[in-house]
């Protein structure tokens, strides 16, 4: 590029924002349209598919030039964004009738790890922005899920454990300190281009924790269980400055941190996730995972929730009983089925509320969000009916108010954007209704402007029409234009027709066209208030949608043990399993033949240093694998407090499980399948305890 001084003063505009985001494409807002200029203008004609053209010359050279339609930027935003872009949008912002070049702004930028927007993701999937920070020895990653504010961190000095933690989330981005050797010890299957560097200092420990306490409103960080986790803290203050950097905001919904301690959750590594497909199976045909099997939720909510917990399993007994005991009495009666038609009529509340508060929900949102709090008497209602589900019924709030706030407020089918007016109901505002029925009285002005003037001249021709440009206008056929009355002004001359207006005309114009504009800023102002008013209740809105993601998950699992009549797993205090008659719960499900159970028995040994352990030997598609596969599934689903397919199982709380089964190779990384189940073998073997499986 040459210096911006050589440039037209808009371009000059435009290098001067693109200077600040020299790493993101430069949405630069002209009119309807949204363009592109230069490297960016190229790159999104290959990706997007849209012509490449020119606009004035650089250096003597055409700049290149693309463009897309405002009204249908998002379905263009979610492809770069699923390629791994970023993306800033700058808006017009000044007056369009001052001097110079239309004052612009970069009001947000879209990125992997901090889109919120319903149109740019899907309503269950998870865009983790993940930070990696050395500390001394420590390691420290945090994980912000932006959508819904779902905030977590862990600190260890053993690196294997937070890649593995990484590799579960699989994050779309990853802020990393800039000069950090961490990107050269990521493990090989780890994409680096999601990585983004910033300066150290975003990371330093000290400030770090300054930046967590005033973001938490805390005096310190001792109540989430990270205030002495350097590493840790100084992860997380990165992502969420990275986070507010991106959203313009201070990101308020974001008001709560998870730390994660390994011995409070079963952990499976990477390698074990994949072999017992616990999420993605290794077919190519079908998906048979586990998650397909136990996903039986009706929410984007609860569907998120179940994913959490099987990324965490917990080895908290009371929290395993708790569930337990909620889906008992779901089952009991089939209640879970009165309960699943009413969650079949909630919205993804938990994502609403973080745009409300963020200023970015749309006319849509507000309908779902009151169509939701609408069905919430019915499920307290239900709950009502269970004295063992008195803690959910607690905890849900109709919130009345906010309701008969909405009912007021909103259209009951508003358009999709705030910008196409006609959301707001009427009788909400005077203001507002004043200039709408000015603008509705126009139009019956000129029907009979229309009708008049017609039968004055004798024109059959004539008809009033309006034009974004020219406004309106009187327009006449060529073969009447010279029969137009002598105080006819010509406006606009057309190809078989004549343009002309008349003082009167002119006058309506200014009237109804100011009345149109002033009701769509009106619009615009109190659809902001409205969201103010419904970020004050934030809070309730989030614990609603905990509940409900909680009640969903629940009866997800109690639709499972009903379906594929699974049993409720005791829990010991010793080391022994014993799986009476069990079923491996995905071949079952997919299978159509029925399943041969299988029982097991692993008995706690008389001294703890003793292994238990069972050799299974037989030939090639004997079933050793799915028996192995089969048991550790059944301790799994245990751990996430679900039942599980056996005739009746008694079960410990595990630290780890490990699986290896079959064999490949890792060429890309330079591994050949013995190296491959060796390296496996090896990790097993280091990490195992006598609580592992």
């Amino acid at each position: 590029m040459t210096e911006a001084i050589a440039h037209t003063p808009m371009m000059q505009q435009y290098l001067k924002l693109k200077a600040n985001y020299p790493d993101t494409m430069l949405f630069y807002r002209m009119g309807d349209f949204y363009e592109l200029f230069y490297d960016d203008a190229k790159t999104s004609s290959k990706v997007l598919g849209i012509t490449l053209t020119a606009r004035g010359k650089s250096g003597g050279n055409p700049i290149p030039m693309a463009g897309i339609p405002a009204h249908a930027a998002e379905g263009y935003l979610a492809k770069l964004v699923k390629q791994g872009y970023c993306v800033a949008i700058c808006e017009q912002i000044g007056d369009p009738n001052g001097k110079g070049p239309m004052e612009r702004k970069v009001v947000r930028v879209v990125t992997p790890g901090t889109i919120i927007d319903e149109a740019l993701m899907d309503g269950h999937d998870q865009h983790f922005l993940c930070g990696l920070y050395q500390h001394k020895s420590q390691f420290g990653a945090a994980f912000l899920e932006l959508s819904t504010g779902q905030l977590s961190c862990v600190e260890s000095e053993n690196q294997d454990y937070i890649w593995q933690e990484l590799q579960k989330r699989r994050p779309v981005e990853c802020i990393i300190p800039e000069g950090s050797q961490i990107q050269n010890s990521l493990p090989p299957s780890f994409n680096q281009n999601i990585l983004r560097q910033m300066a150290d200092w975003h990371f330093e420990p000290q400030s770090a924790y300054k930046q967590l306490c005033q973001q938490f409103n805390t005096q310190d960080l001792k109540s989430f269980g990270c205030d002495q986790l350097a590493a840790a803290t100084g992860a997380t203050a990165a992502v969420l400055h990275y986070a507010q950097e991106m959203q313009h905001s201070n990101l308020e919904h974001i008001n709560d941190l998870q730390t994660l301690i390994p011995n409070e959750h079963l952990i499976i590594d990477a390698a074990s996730t994949q072999n017992l497909e616990l999420f993605q199976s290794t077919s190519a045909e079908m998906d048979s995972s586990l998650f397909k099997v136990i996903d039986k939720t009706q929410t984007p909510m609860g569907k998120r929730l179940l994913r959490h917990w099987m990324l965490q399993p917990s080895r908290q007994e009371s929290t395993i009983l708790a569930r337990q005991q909620v889906i008992e009495a779901l089952l009991e009666d089939f209640f879970f089925e009165r309960l699943t038609t009413q969650l079949d009529e909630i919205s993804d509340i938990e994502r609403i509320t973080t745009r409300i508060i963020l200023g970015q929900a749309r006319p849509r949102d507000l309908t779902r969000l009151k169509q939701t709090l609408e069905t919430i008497p019915n499920i307290k209602k239900l709950l009502d009916l269970k004295p063992q589900l008195a803690q959910q019924t607690d905890t849900l709030n109709a919130l009345e108010d906010v309701q008969n706030y909405l009912a007021r407020a909103i259209q009951e089918e508003p358009p999709l954007l705030i910008k196409d007016g006609g959301v707001i109901a009427d009788g909400f505002d005077e203001h507002l209704d004043e200039y709408r029925q000015l603008h509705t009285n126009g139009t019956d002005f000129l029907v009979t402007l229309e009708e008049r003037e017609r039968e004055a001249t004798q024109l059959s021709s004539l008809k009033v029409k309006y034009n974004r440009v020219f406004g309106y206008s009187i327009e006449i056929s060529k073969a009447q234009s010279d029969k137009a009355p002598a105080h006819y002004i010509r406006r606009q001359t057309l190809k078989n027709a004549e343009r002309f207006t008349i003082p009167e005309l002119k006058e309506h114009e200014d009237k109804v066209l100011g009345a149109h504009s002033k009701a769509l800023a009106r619009e615009k102002q109190l659809y902001e208030e409205i969201l103010s008013y419904l970020a004050g209740f934030a809070d309730a809105l989030k614990a609603n949608a905990h509940t409900l993601g909680f009640l969903d998950t629940c009866c997800s699992f109690a639709v499972c043990a009903d379906q594929y009549r699974w049993v409720k797993p005791e829990l010991t205090d010793s080391l022994d399993i014993e799986i009476e008659k069990g079923r491996h719960p995905v071949v079952e499900a997919f299978n159509q033949a029925p399943f041969t159970p299988n029982s097991i028995y692993l008995q706690q040994s008389e001294t703890q240093d003793q292994p238990r352990m069972l050799l299974i030997t037989g030939p090639n598609m004997g079933g050793k694998s799915t028996y192995m596969r089969q048991t550790a599934l059944i301790m799994y689903l245990a751990h996430l407090g679900s039942f599980v397919p056996a005739e009746s199982a008694r079960v410990c709380l595990l630290d780890r499980i490990f699986t290896r089964i079959g064999s490949g190779d890792n060429l890309a990384a330079g591994q050949s399948t013995f190296m491959v189940e060796m390296s496996e073998t090896a990790s097993i073997l280091n990490q195992a305890t006598s609580n592992s499986l």
